[in-house]
């Protein structure tokens, strides 16, 4: 993940942490820690509007409405380039209005293709 969050760090800008704008309200999440990932999938399952919220300043009140594609490393792609590539494919998926929940992990989208093609993976 070290080359990973470097190259990452040179092309966009770093908002806090491993936090990176990509461009606009659309940003890049580096986490490292196993614990912080199985807790996100396992927030997500359990409720699809998991990483929303709601922000109220007096009378004003915004919704933050998260839309998330989620690659791992060396596992849906092994370089910046496939892992940002494999997040946006699974971010397309998440921003469907089909599509069940705000999350989408590429994983479970090779899954359901090979499953559809009835190839083992």
């Amino acid at each position: 993940p070290s080359q990973v969050t470097y190259v990452i760090s040179t092309r966009f800008t770093e908002e806090d942490g491993y936090v990176y704008r990509i461009s606009g309200s659309t940003f890049a999440l580096i986490l490292v820690d196993q614990r912080k990932m199985s807790l996100i999938r396992n927030g997500v399952q359990a409720n699809d509007d998991y990483l929303n919220m709601t922000l109220e300043y007096g009378s004003n009140k915004l919704e933050l409405e998260v839309f998330a594609g989620i690659s791992i490393i060396n596992r849906d792609g092994y370089n910046e380039n496939e892992l940002l590539d494999t997040a946006l494919k699974a971010l397309k998926v998440a921003e469907n209005p089909k599509y069940k929940g705000h999350i989408c992990y590429y994983e479970d989208i090779w899954k359901n293709w090979c499953k559809k093609k009835s190839i083992k993976n």
